[in-house]
């Protein structure tokens, strides 16, 4: 049984994968890959923020002061979703 798709590129009915009008790949599984990969890239290319470029700094220093600002405000983070995490469970846990 043939399954015809209306191609993305030019609009024509076709049966196969790729259309013979346009040369456009209408398999719905390799279109979502190729999205896919196409984010991921983007992403890799992409250039990291300032912010992440700061704290990896203060991370990997040989400052003693710049470390322990890292660690504690990192320990502060940890608590602070900690406490969250704890109270969304039981919210969720206490009805049920």
């Amino acid at each position: 049984m043939l399954v015809e798709r209306k191609c993305s590129g030019c609009g024509v009915w076709i049966s196969t994968d790729v259309c013979p009008k346009c040369g456009f790949d209408s398999n719905p599984k390799r279109v979502r890959v190729q999205k896919i990969r196409d984010v991921k890239t983007q992403k890799e290319s992409a250039e990291p923020e300032k912010i992440d470029l700061v704290l990896k700094k203060w991370k990997n220093t040989k400052n003693p002061i710049l470390k322990l600002t890292y660690w504690f405000g990192y320990s502060i983070w940890f608590v602070y979703f900690s406490i969250l995490s704890f109270i969304a469970f039981l919210v969720a846990w206490l009805p049920g």
